[in-house]
């Protein structure tokens, strides 16, 4: 009897901690760096390389190939995480994002962007009913613009960054 009730209340442990743990691996996921994607890919670009040479270069950072054409190329690190780059212009997606993301990708672009020089960074512009908000910044006589959508699909960030 002592036996079943030990099993019992292990269950019972396991059972209510269930939830928690399906839950835990969304809300521990970060964002991914962007500033060594924009340091290799994004602003050799913008600087008047090719887009085949901006595909290469985020080979190394785990994208690989998922479509082209004559003027773009879109690649993916998983399904959540995508990389557009085209004639001078540059747009990562991170798709299934927290509501943290937007704020930390902020940091890490505040603490990037004074690589470039001084820089100016516009009011979060936001529309609660349109589920969006952004801000722009401009250095280096290049502008990045970090967005927010949330809608029916869910939560996305896209980072664009273009002359």
């Amino acid at each position: 009897m002592r036996r079943t009730g030990l099993a019992f209340t292990a269950l019972a442990a396991l059972l209510a901690s269930a939830p928690a743990q399906a839950q835990a691996p969304f809300e521990a996921r970060k964002a991914p760096a962007f500033a060594p994607i924009m340091d290799k890919v994004c602003l050799p670009l913008l600087k008047g390389g090719k887009v085949a040479d901006a595909a290469a270069a985020a080979k190394p950072l785990a994208f690989a190939e998922n479509a082209r054409n004559a003027n773009m190329v879109t690649l993916e690190r998983d399904e959540t995480f995508s990389l557009t780059v085209g004639p001078a212009y540059c747009f990562l997606t991170l798709g299934l994002s927290s509501p943290t993301h937007f704020r930390a990708v902020e940091g890490e672009l505040r603490a990037w962007l004074p690589r470039l020089g001084r820089y100016w960074a516009g009011p979060v512009e936001g529309d609660e009913i349109m589920g969006v908000r952004a801000r722009k910044y401009r250095a280096g006589g290049f502008t990045v613009t970090l967005e927010e959508q949330v809608d029916e699909y869910g939560r996305r960030l896209n980072m664009t960054m273009a002359p």
